[in-house]
């Protein structure tokens, strides 16, 4: 059995089944339940190394991802680990599929304070909870750029 380096030296148990322990398979995400990074992204411990789950999960069933690849989910969800939802793709082509599902999001935003505006403009707002959350969405979308 070969042994794979692990966070505290080598660890006897090999990666797949160390992937299997920390895969929650009930649903068609298998979704990651041990660590997760600051952007939401599963991690592992593998070859000496902290590594995204969802690209090791890939690996384990396809192989290396090419040079100037990206892994990417099909579905969308940071913490799923189905290879069948992972694709590997071009870096360039991975970051305008990025840049697209941010400005979808920034659109969805918009249109969230849009309807704050409408239902908030009726009401008196000294110190509405409502009114300043419209105000902060409004202010991370002017910090990036946007116009709300």
């Amino acid at each position: 059995m070969n042994a794979i380096k692990g966070t505290k030296g080598f660890s006897s148990v090999p990666l797949a089944e160390r992937m299997a322990r920390y895969t929650d398979k009930s649903g068609d995400c298998w979704l990651w339940t041990a660590s997760c990074n600051e952007n939401g992204y599963s991690q592992i411990w593998a070859s000496g190394k902290l590594r995204a789950s969802h690209v090791v999960a890939y690996e384990l069933v396809y192989g290396a991802v090419p040079t100037g690849f990206d892994v990417s989910h099909l579905c969308e969800v940071r913490a799923c680990v189905n290879p069948s939802h992972l694709e590997a793709v071009p870096h360039a082509e991975n970051m305008q599929y990025r840049r697209r599902r941010l400005l979808k999001l920034l659109d969805d935003r918009r249109k969230l304070v849009e309807v704050l505006d409408g239902a908030l403009d009726s009401q008196e707002c000294n110190g509405y909870i409502g009114c300043q959350m419209v105000e902060e969405i409004k202010a991370l979308l002017r910090s990036l750029g946007e116009e709300a």
